[in-house]
Order: C-alpha cells, then structure tokens, then sequence
C-alpha cells in the first residue's frame, strides 16, 4: 500500500508543479500585454490600399511573364542521351573531388 500511495502522491506532485508553471508563465504573459500593449496600425485612405493591390497585381504579371518566357526560351534543348549518361559510372572528376569514394 506503501508503494501506491507514493506513486499517486509523485503524480499529483508532477501534475501540480505543470499546471503551478503554466500558471506562472499565464501570469507573465498577461503582465507583459500590460506593459506593452498592442498599437491600432493607422487605417490608411482606401485609394492607398487600391494602389497597393493594383501594384501587386503588377508585379505578379511581371512574374508570371517572365516565368513563360524563360520555360519557352530555353538555351538548352532536352539531351536525349541523358539516361544512359545518368546510367554510366563518374567521370575522373570524382576522383579529384572526393578520393575516398569509389566511382564505381
């Protein structure tokens, strides 16, 4: 019975000591809101906020435009070749980068 009662009191302990801390760190939060209480940002005009919008706006066209044209202009064709070069071992500059690892 020994051996019970010691166990419930060591939870109630530790049940005791969590919630003791969590009230503890609620007291701090609620003395800094005191302290430092939260400013109202200052509304704007609406034609500030319109402005802004349309000035998103314009920059996600630009984006989007320049996102196209690097996808259908591209310097680079497709290698066909690019499985089997993916299929073959390392070339020799593994070996002078890293001359520990085995290239095959």
């Amino acid at each position: 019975m020994e051996l019970l009662e010691q166990g419930l009191w060591l939870s109630v302990l530790g049940m005791g000591v969590t919630f003791g801390a969590l009230g503890v760190l609620i007291v701090v939060i609620l003395l800094l809101k005191r302290l430092f209480p939260v400013r109202s940002a200052a509304v704007g005009p609406a034609a500030n906020v319109a402005h802004e919008d349309a000035e998103a706006e314009r920059r996600v066209a630009i984006l989007a435009a320049l996102w196209v044209y690097q996808n259908q202009h591209t310097d680079h064709p497709s290698d066909p070749n690019l499985g089997v070069r993916l299929q073959s071992p390392p070339g020799p500059f593994r070996r002078v980068i890293h001359p520990g690892i085995d290239p095959r």
